[in-house]
């Protein structure tokens, strides 16, 4: 019994360990992402009041260190990056069934996929954020073009599927 005891611990603790370091990992992309996009939005400010198409005092905040434009940062990396704090109240309900958190990771890719594409129309429309929206925009397309033949090509690459096994099993 002790044995069993000391090994459920264990596992448990194994358990709050991944846990913990899958947070700590998902944290490091949000913080990152919130640099590299408040970044972005001041390199377009800036490059626009050093054209003279705008003047500081039209910088949001009134200036490129501003609260306006770390907010403006934080709510894009809220709206374009997956997390299951979003999710649908169905979403999470459908959470409890044999599914599991399967559901969830869908289910923000299709919210982050609407608000990417809309976030970089948006962008686009606004002439001192367009060239972050044509960024946004045209990265989405490549990687949503490229991710389902690369997946085809790697797993035929991994199991030694020729075109010719791909098209019979089709």
């Amino acid at each position: 019994k002790k044995m069993n005891n000391k090994l459920l611990k264990g596992f448990k603790k194994l358990g709050e360990v991944a846990q913990d370091l899958y947070i700590a990992e998902d944290d490091f992309w949000k913080v990152w992402n919130f640099a590299a996009e408040s970044h972005r939005i001041r390199r377009a400010y800036k490059n626009a009041v050093d054209s003279g198409k705008i003047k500081m005092a039209d910088v949001p905040g009134g200036s490129l260190e501003s609260v306006d434009i770390l907010k403006l940062a934080t709510q894009n990396v809220r709206d374009m990056l997956p997390n299951y704090a979003y999710v649908s109240e169905l979403v999470q309900a459908s959470r409890r069934s044999p599914l599991g958190n399967f559901v969830s990771w869908p289910a923000e890719i299709i919210r982050t996929s609407g608000n990417i594409m809309s976030g970089a129309k948006k962008e686009m429309q606004n002439p001192i954020l367009a060239r972050i929206g044509v960024e946004r925009a045209a990265g989405f397309a490549i990687t949503v073009g490229t991710i389902g033949p690369a997946a085809v090509w790697g797993a035929s690459q991994v199991y030694g599927f020729t075109k010719e096994k791909l098209m019979a099993l089709r």
